[in-house]
């Protein structure tokens, strides 16, 4: 990203749609070795997090191509926000924030899927990125 700084520089996308299928969202494409510090999500509405009602976000490493579907597996975290049992309240942040170093030219992208009757609505995906091995 031009300009990015060796401070923390957030990168925000937000996305407006209804996850009746799975969606990948590139997010960025990072000119450097960066590290993702933290990451989380927010939800428009809430679901009841059955095994029927339910949302599952990972964010994945594209590698340079940016439709590769590696899900970030880092320090026993699989980089999965959300999933079957778990409930999504309106306007609250759900988060798995384990650092994750992409390689220069890799591209973050984020992976939406939700089944049962209720969509998420509109969510925004933010990660905290800093540039470097951290």
């Amino acid at each position: 990203m031009p300009g990015m700084s060796t401070g923390l520089a957030p990168i925000i996308v937000g996305v407006n749609t209804d996850l009746s299928a799975d969606t990948n969202i590139p997010v960025c494409k990072f000119p450097t070795v960066s590290t993702r510090t933290d990451h989380f999500v927010i939800a428009q509405s809430a679901l009841t997090g059955n095994s029927t009602d339910f949302a599952t976000m990972r964010n994945l490493n594209g590698k340079t191509t940016g439709n590769q579907t590696t899900n970030l597996a880092v320090a026993g975290a699989s980089g999965v926000i959300g999933g079957a049992s778990v409930s999504w309240v309106a306007y609250t942040a759900k988060t798995n924030g384990t650092n994750y170093t992409f390689s220069a030219n890799h591209w973050s992208v984020f992976r939406t899927s939700e089944d049962g009757t209720v969509a998420l609505g509109t969510i925004t995906y933010c990660a905290h990125v800093v540039q470097g091995n951290v």
